[in-house]
Parts: structure tokens; C-alpha cells; sequence
């Protein structure tokens, strides 16, 4: 919960805004979302899931759905390029 409270704080709004602020941190091992609205946590949970899954999802999709191996390296940066989401 504190991570995701940090994370929105990161996000340049203003959790006390009255417009509901969902906000998802995703760890190596560990994905936290909360949901903001009027300045107080409404709801949060964390997931036993993170990105090195993500990672090896992107490594067996690639190799199962287009026929192509590349490396973790490779993986990790394509999740970093196509996987960020920002809305302004």
C-alpha cells in the first residue's frame, strides 16, 4: 500500500484531488495497485505477480507466436518501451 501511495505521489497528480487516481507499480516479483479518490486510499491489493513474469511471458510469446528467441536483455527492454503507460 505505502508503495503505491509513493508511486502516486511520483506521478506528478495530486492524490487529494477529487478525480479518482488509479495508480500500478509494478515490482520485479510484486504488482501493487490502489485506487484514490478525494485525497483518501479507497482500495488496494498486491498481486504475488510482477515483471520477471511479465518478462518471461513476452520471451515465450515470441518464441511460441512468431517464431523468434531473443534474449532477456531484449525481453526487458521491449517490456520497459511498449509496456509504460502514463495518462496526463
Amino acid at each position: 500500500r505505502w508503495r503505491a501511495l509513493a508511486a502516486a505521489a511520483h506521478s506528478g497528480r495530486d492524490p487529494s484531488d477529487p478525480e479518482a487516481l488509479a495508480v500500478i507499480d509494478l515490482g520485479a516479483e510484486t504488482t501493487e495497485m490502489a485506487i484514490f479518490t478525494g485525497g483518501r486510499l479507497y482500495r488496494s491489493k498486491s498481486l504475488a505477480r510482477g515483471g520477471q513474469d511479465l518478462t518471461e511471458a513476452i520471451l515465450r510469446g515470441l518464441s511460441e507466436h512468431c517464431h523468434l528467441e531473443v534474449g532477456v536483455h531484449t525481453a526487458e527492454q521491449l517490456k520497459r518501451d511498449l509496456g509504460s503507460a502514463w495518462a496526463k
